[in-house]
């Protein structure tokens, strides 16, 4: 009975930590199609003629020469694809943190097969034990540095929006999408203030 629940124990961490490195692969892509997507509105703040012409041709390379699409309804569907990654980013961080938590636990309930200590420790005591420097750096980067820096640009992009477009619907749906911005990263903040 012990042999087998340690083969269970074992196979589970095994496929639970696989599981984990393709949530930090999520997370990591998630993180670059964010960081894409910030700079692509700063360059439609700089050189709106300039970004448009670039985002037509786009357009006009993925769904046919003879669409195209206003500036305006482009900026909101900037802001639409923003919020979406913001929540896919911030569901992908969250997951790989649950996840820590869960081979953690995994972990200790291994311990009482082995006499002197878990010979499972790649994602808990030993993995938090010698963290490097710049992992402690990057776990600041995703977890705090990364969601004030997205709170503050697209706080100023809306405020750069509004003496283009003025108090019009444009303004208002990118306003709209940018507090759900600050909402989810709000919600998202919380959870890690819970989580120490």
């Amino acid at each position: 009975m012990t042999s087998s629940k340690l083969e269970i124990l074992n196979d589970h961490y095994k496929d639970t930590f696989s599981h984990q490195l393709g949530y930090l692969k999520k997370r990591d892509r998630f993180s670059f199609y964010l960081f894409l997507a910030l700079v692509i509105m700063f360059l439609e703040v700089i050189s709106p003629s300039g970004t448009e012409t670039i985002i037509s041709k786009l357009i006009s390379k993925y769904l046919g020469n003879g669409i195209s699409l206003e500036a305006s309804f482009v900026r909101c569907l900037i802001w639409l694809f923003l919020f979406g990654l913001v929540v896919q980013y911030y569901q992908t961080v969250v997951l790989v943190e649950r996840q820590y938590v869960y081979l953690h636990k995994l972990e200790r309930e291994l311990t009482p097969f082995f006499s002197s200590q878990t010979p499972f420790t790649r994602e808990g005591k030993s993995y938090l034990k010698n963290y490097p420097m710049l992992s402690n750096w990057n776990d600041l980067l995703y977890k705090w540095v990364f969601p004030g820096a997205l709170i503050f640009f697209t706080g100023v992009k809306l405020c750069i929006e509004f003496p283009n477009d003025g108090f019009n619907l444009v303004w208002i749906v990118s306003a709209v999408f940018c507090l759900m911005i600050w909402i989810t990263t709000g919600i998202y903040l919380v959870f890690k203030i819970w989580e120490k």
